[in-house]
């Protein structure tokens, strides 16, 4: 019975660590998950652009969550003293896509990017990771 318990407690924390995500996501519009893993690689704070929109500040182990219309995007990771790799896609409405924020490089010289990630592996490298609001 103890072991029951305990079990139940670790799935349910698992899920709770898991981002939230709407039940259907409405036709004229795309949600966009932006990570960043729990890696201490590049600075401190890693900002995501949506064409001149900020979206927010995502620092190791952030993420956020974007309700944003459907279309060509040009989605830019700007950092201190890093360089920037923007990355250009069309989004279709009604789906939900999944962007991982990296950087190449090394601790002297590297470039903020961002590359499209499946959602099985998305998810699994987001668990636990800590949303932020958006600006």
């Amino acid at each position: 019975m103890r072991t029951a318990w305990l079990i139940l407690l670790l799935l349910l924390s698992a899920c709770a660590s898991l981002p939230k995500a709407p039940s259907a996501v409405p036709a004229d519009k795309v949600l966009v998950y932006i990570y960043r893993r729990a890696i201490p690689i590049g600075p401190e704070d890693l900002h995501v652009y949506d064409g001149q929109t900020d979206l927010g500040a995502l620092g190791p182990g952030d993420y956020l969550d974007y309700l944003a219309d459907p279309g060509v995007r040009i989605f830019k990771p700007v950092a201190a003293n890093a360089g920037s790799m923007p990355y250009a896609t069309t989004l279709v409405g009604g789906r939900t896509y999944y962007l991982l924020a990296y950087f190449l490089g090394d601790e002297f010289k590297s470039a903020a990017a961002l590359t499209p990630m499946d959602e099985a592996t998305a998810k699994a490298q987001m668990t636990g990771l800590k949303e932020i609001p958006q600006p």
